[in-house]
């Protein structure tokens, strides 16, 4: 929850609208943060508020005293340095901020194939923040020529299909395929296996995966096949998917938060320009020595920013997934499309040496602004997978709702139910297996799920129950309860399309880490 006006209020006088931390006037341009996080404990107190900068923000939000660059901000130290600027405040001993900090710098990454086509052809038009352009150096020029039939591709190739009574004998025919079972990180599919180079052969050709190809890594690093039952429909069938890991691309996006305009010079960076897949992003971040790289001898108003390419990144298999802090959903134009803005970090840190980089690749340090024929040095935080903004896009789909069985604190994923078609009543019925000891049945995309009863053992427990996106009923069950339910799902006006099954294994990915973290916190 976030603080009560009259808290923010007492907190934004006390401060005088300036930053804690750097001390600087900001005007609209702070926000009023918990110094303990909600999720550690912090409470909606005035004692555990201090108001920060967009910048400070970014450095103090959610401190990991585990992380290992830099020295964070600390809870205690936060306090201090609030505690002595309101005494200042209080005093009126406010000094008046002199030319030294003058941009705001932020790091944007997206996986999203459109995002990275529209920026690399210049089409700022959606981006999440306005009075942006491009700069267009080498990163951008690589981007451009391999990413340009990347665009088009979807996020996976149905590749075969079978009768679902042939799940016994999947095995057989691809001896190497791996049982999932439940599998956290692929909750959706029961098999994972490397595909036949003639399925890569037959089903993905563009320039990207011929670059990879050539370059030394084999199918089985690049691509993946997933097996999964698919309900959605009259009669149930196994698919087997295509899928290959996600490129990110990396921008570094700098603006002028200064009254006047601002000439950029050039931007320092760690480590060489690199040419080949074949390094790491850890082995970037700890390169040493510092570089130069010119930027366009152009005046940058007020308010106005540069978004600059640094990295082109071939993600893991596992291990990509983003802890969120906050998020903002954004219109883009499109009834059915929607963008979502997403701050946070890489779920687990340690996965960024898995992290293979594309083509070039800088890691900024700090920008030199000219003034007058004198150079004004600017730092900039380097890039940080535990402090980043995530460009996601999708299309607002129907998905049908799904069954979760809880063991003690693991959630697992059961199935989709009332999946034959939307608006039509539909019944199920389930025997709880050992040890399960709660039901779960979650509504989690665009539409909306009318639940007409659930019984235990011919108990109704929850009749007429409507659920929309991101809500579920949970009650408490035994082995060998059986549980039965009817009711259907109907579509939004603009849910149209069926979600893929990539997407759906991220969705329900992403609600039970939401789920666990919930019952952490309670």
């Amino acid at each position: 929850m976030p603080f009560a006006e009259k808290i923010k209020e007492k907190a934004l006088v006390a401060s005088a609208r300036h930053c804690c931390v750097c001390r600087r006037f900001k005007s609209v341009k702070v926000e009023v943060h918990h110094i303990i996080p909600e999720k550690k404990g912090g409470d909606n107190t005035y004692d555990n508020a201090i108001v920060l900068c967009f910048d400070c923000h970014t450095d103090a939000g959610h401190y990991n005293s585990e992380h290992p660059k830099g020295t964070k901000f600390s809870p205690s130290e936060l306090k201090k340095q609030r505690d002595a600027w309101y005494e200042i405040v209080k005093k009126n001993k406010i000094q008046i901020y002199q030319k030294t900090n003058l941009i705001h710098s932020v790091y944007y990454v997206t996986k999203n194939s459109e995002v990275i086509s529209e920026i690399a052809k210049g089409d700022l038009s959606k981006f999440p923040i306005k009075d942006v352009i491009v700069h267009d150096n080498d990163i951008l020029k690589f981007q451009k020529n391999f990413l340009e039939d990347y665009q088009s591709e979807p996020d996976f190739k149905r590749i075969n299909d079978f009768p679902v009574t042939e799940a016994k004998n999947y095995l057989s025919k691809f001896p190497d395929a791996e049982i999932l079972n439940k599998n956290k990180d692929y909750p959706k599919y029961l098999y994972k296996r490397t595909p036949k180079k003639e399925e890569v052969d037959k089903f993905c050709k563009n320039k990207i995966f011929e670059f990879l190809l050539e370059s030394g890594l084999d199918v089985k690093d690049i691509f993946r096949v997933y097996t999964y039952i698919e309900k959605c429909g009259q009669t149930p069938y196994l698919q087997d998917i295509l899928t290959w890991r996600n490129i990110w691309v990396c921008y570094l996006c700098i603006t002028n938060i200064s009254n006047d305009y601002l000439s950029l010079d050039s931007i320092n960076f760690k480590g060489n320009s690199l040419s080949n897949y074949q390094k790491t992003f850890d082995a970037l971040s700890n390169s040493e020595g510092e570089h130069k790289l010119s930027l366009p001898k152009i005046q940058i108003e007020p308010k106005r920013s540069i978004l600059i390419p640094i990295l082109t990144l071939l993600a893991p298999f596992e291990g990509e997934d983003i802890e969120e802090y906050s998020s903002i959903e954004q219109e883009i134009g499109y009834a059915e499309e929607e963008q979502v803005l997403i701050y946070g970090k890489l779920y687990e840190i340690e996965n960024s040496s898995k992290f293979l980089i594309l083509g070039s690749a800088i890691n900024p340090c700090s920008l030199n602004i000219k003034d007058n024929g004198n150079t004004i040095i600017q730092d900039i935080h380097e890039f940080d997978f535990s402090n980043l903004y995530l460009i996601n896009r999708y299309w607002s789909c129907g998905c049908c709702p799904h069954i979760f069985l809880k063991r003690d604190n693991d959630l697992e994923y059961q199935s989709e139910v009332f999946a034959k078609r939307p608006d039509e009543l539909q019944i199920f019925k389930i025997i709880i297996p050992n040890k399960v000891n709660n039901f779960i049945l979650a509504e989690l995309e665009h539409e909306e799920t009318f639940i007409l009863y659930l019984k235990i053992n011919k108990k109704t427990v929850v009749k007429n129950k409507f659920l929309n996106k991101e809500e579920y009923v949970e009650f408490r069950v035994g082995e060998g309860d059986i549980i039965e339910g009817s009711g259907f799902y109907s579509l939004k006006e603009k849910s149209k399309n069926m979600l893929s099954p990539i997407i759906k294994n991220d969705i329900i990915k992403r609600f039970i880490l939401r789920y666990k973290e919930s019952c952490q916190i309670l």
